[in-house]
């Protein structure tokens, strides 16, 4: 008997459902109920096919929407779907990697560099090097380094293929920042994809074991994966070929980022017997928006192709406003708020939506001229607030000593009165003797040109770090993490910055 209920389903999303036998690509139009379609089909394998939750691999594009699948799916199938493998590329490599980061030369408890932590590294290597820091950029060098990743390019793959000095050079800066990486026993978010990619190219066993364990394979938004991401993806779904993959290549706009929509269209030459179901039918917009939207990406060249239609009213026509510059949008813009706000439309059912960031300062001056109030959604990311990635710093410290990035960062703050001239002579003396900051400031007496005063700010430091370090494993990281926080007086130090 069948416990998962089809009936709420259209045709197209049933068949994509109960689709078996052949790998799946689901073509899935803006609103047309994709995440219904993937929830069910997961519900249906764990509860009508009797699939172990955890045989089941699940890959979305954003950790929400991890999070909401994953709701979903517990509501549906209960305490059966724990253990099922659901979330980002990145999440499921990092999971991968904490398991066996140690057949790549690597720490299972690696740590992983956000962007900032990327470009200080790249700014240290360009440095060593005594190179020209203004010609070599670290977020430029760090944009150009993820691309290679995105592509697999290895820094002898650059360098083989350069055909200018420079080529060879950020070649030489690319081998050196990945070893910086290992020494620090860290990993950037490309490396997480690359190096999972490595296990199972290197390593047949870690292969078939997984091959072996992912009965299914099914991957969201797959316009927007990159090469690394379908290599990974082809590898799992391997040998059962038993892949379902959903996405619109309609609807791929991360090309800047890495992501080949090319993926998604090349699929039926890498699948002969690909089964290929369209959901067509809009749930979300009005007649005038489906129109509107198909007459635009018809004139698409490269697409599967498909028709949108909605069964919801006509609602009003689409409008079209020609400016002359970002000045004049912007005032038009704030023109057009004032008018519908008289008109008495609530606030909160007006959104302005811009496609970078730095769209955003124009329109917020206009909209101050105009006295409209406003709010800005989103800002600055919880994890890229300099007190959460210091804290983080802290605690990376602790299980990675060697970090020379996460000692940087929580060496003078709260401040200490540890000077950059201190700093700079405690980096050198590291670099001559090839240890880390850490290992390095532990010493700090022994090092005349570090002065009494600098060597004892830095061995308190070290002290505070071998003191929470004792019994880390048996307390709870909370306890730790509030010990940090009372005995810096990191509290007292943000409020001084307010």
């Amino acid at each position: 008997m069948n416990q998962v209920p089809l009936d709420d389903l259209n045709p197209p999303q049933r068949e994509a459902v109960l689709h078996e036998g052949s790998p799946l690509l689901v073509l899935a139009g803006a609103g047309s109920g994709k995440t219904r379609v993937v929830t069910y089909r997961i519900a249906r394998l764990i509860l009508d096919r009797g699939v172990p939750a955890g045989r089941i691999l699940a890959v979305t594009f954003t950790n929400k929407a991890a999070r909401e699948m994953s709701e979903r799916i517990a509501a549906m199938a209960g305490e059966r779907s724990r253990g099922l493998w659901i979330g980002t590329f990145h999440a499921m490599c990092a999971r991968l990697l904490r398991r066996h980061a140690d057949r790549l030369g690597y720490p299972r408890e690696f740590t992983i560099y956000d962007t900032d932590e990327q470009r200080s590294l790249i700014r240290k290597v360009v440095m060593k090097l005594n190179w020209d820091s203004e010609k070599w950029q670290p977020a430029k060098v760090q944009s150009r380094i993820s691309h290679a990743k995105n592509h697999l390019i290895t820094p002898e793959m650059m360098a083989a293929r350069g055909r200018k000095a420079e080529d060879s050079h950020l070649a030489e800066i690319y081998e050196r920042y990945l070893a910086a990486l290992k020494d620090a026993g860290a990993m950037d978010f490309d490396d997480l994809l690359l190096n999972a990619l490595r296990l199972f190219t290197e390593h047949e066993d870690l292969k078939g074991q997984y091959q072996n364990q992912f009965e299914h394979v099914i991957v969201d938004e797959y316009q927007d994966t990159n090469e690394p991401q379908d290599s990974l993806t082809k590898i799992l779904a391997e040998p059962r070929r038993e892949l379902c993959v959903v996405g619109d290549d309609d609807q791929s706009i991360y090309r800047w980022r890495g992501a080949q929509f090319e993926n998604i269209l090349q699929l039926p030459k890498v699948y002969p017997d690909l089964r290929i179901i369209r959901l067509e039918r809009n749930y979300r917009s009005t007649t005038q928006i489906i129109k509107a939207a198909q007459a635009v990406i018809s004139n698409n060249r490269d697409r599967h192709g498909k028709e949108l239609f909605t069964e919801r009213e006509e609602g009003a026509p689409v409008g079209l406003l020609s400016v002359e510059n970002e000045e004049d949008e912007a005032r038009r813009v704030a023109e057009l708020i004032a008018e519908a706000l008289r008109e008495e439309v609530p606030a909160r059912e007006i959104s302005v939506l811009y496609r970078t960031n730095a769209q955003s300062r124009v329109l917020e001056e206009a909209l101050v001229r105009a006295e409209i109030p406003y709010r800005v959604v989103g800002g600055l990311a919880f994890y890229q607030r300099k007190e959460i990635k210091t804290l983080l710093s802290y605690l990376r410290l602790l299980v990675q000593p060697h970090d020379d990035l996460a000692f940087l960062r929580i060496v003078n703050y709260p401040r200490r009165g540890i000077g950059e001239t201190t700093l700079r002579q405690l980096q050198a003396k590291a670099g001559a003797l090839r240890v880390s900051l850490f290992e390095a400031a532990k010493s700090a007496a022994n090092f005349p040109e570090i002065g009494a005063s600098g060597a004892q700010k830095l061995q308190a430091v070290c002290l505070w770090i071998n003191r929470w370090t004792v019994g880390l494993e048996e307390r709870p990281l909370a306890d730790t993490l509030r010990r940090v926080i009372e005995e810096t007086e990191f509290e007292d130090a943000l409020r001084k910055e307010e």
